[in-house]
């Protein structure tokens, strides 16, 4: 079921402002907050710029696969297995999950991906990620399970809160609201006690606030709200906070409160 199945007019406003505060984080922070991707060192500057021209002709899987390996051809310190992993982090970046999907694929059937465990797991969490923007749940949960199979042999700290935040949107995905929340709230205590991003924190609060209005929850969902609002005043974080104000009016007026709505 896709998401606009799952929320009315004015949730699926209050959701597309929280992306918006998201983007706004994203652009402070020059991207670094996309933590599934990280920067691929084997790639030149030029032939970054070369690999993202071609991701943008949008061509088949065959024409693509060919094109890596004539990059291979001319640059020879450069391996299609790397081109392949920086091909899929650019779609997802770009948000072209349908396209990742089959880039992604054919690099976990890469021999060099064999034993490599930390590759394994980031592959299957951009492959969760794309079946989960796709609206494609079961599969998205299929790959975050392998994940966590990983994960689970080779625990690695920074994966923690990327996976549980992955579970979290499958569940969002279902409709299963309170199994959603429970998920942030472990995100919550994760960057509460490890001292994460302002910016993080912000926007699990967020998430759990228009779950709360799904669910009818009033209080809860102020009370999320607030909170966001409140680090972003102690933080200065202005841009953001523009955002989570007008947030907070639209769930004013959502649960009737058309006064409180106003500015």
């Amino acid at each position: 079921m896709k998401m606009k199945n799952l929320r009315n007019t004015v949730f699926t406003s209050l959701l597309f402002l929280v992306l918006f505060v998201s983007n706004i984080y994203a652009n402070n922070n020059n991207g670094q907050d996309r933590n599934i991707q990280e920067s691929n060192n084997h790639l030149n500057a030029q032939l970054l710029d070369s690999l993202t021209a071609v991701l943008n002709r949008n061509l088949s899987l065959a024409e693509l696969l060919k094109q890596l390996q004539t990059f291979t051809l001319d640059n020879q310190d450069v391996s299609y297995f790397d081109l392949l992993h920086t091909a899929g982090e650019v779609l997802i970046e770009k948000k072209k999950y349908k396209s990742a999907l089959p880039v992604l694929k054919e690099l976990l059937n890469q021999r060099d991906a064999r034993g490599n465990n930390e590759l394994l797991l980031t592959a299957n969490l951009m492959l969760s990620e794309s079946y989960n923007e796709e609206h494609l749940p079961d599969s998205a949960a299929l790959f975050l399970d392998k994940a966590e199979k990983i994960y689970a042999e080779h625990p690695r700290k920074r994966y923690e809160a990327l996976i549980i935040t992955q579970r979290a949107s499958i569940f969002d995905l279902r409709g299963e609201s309170l199994e959603a929340i429970k998920e942030y709230q472990k995100l919550v205590n994760i960057y509460l006690n490890d001292d994460g991003e302002a910016s993080d924190l912000t926007e699990v609060y967020s998430k759990i606030s228009i779950l709360h209005t799904t669910l009818r929850n009033y209080e809860d969902a102020c009370l999320y709200m607030d909170k966001a609002i409140a680090i972003c005043e102690n933080q200065k974080l202005y841009k953001a906070l523009v955002g989570f104000y007008i947030n907070r009016g639209t769930l004013e007026h959502e649960f009737g409160n058309f006064e409180k709505a106003r500015p």
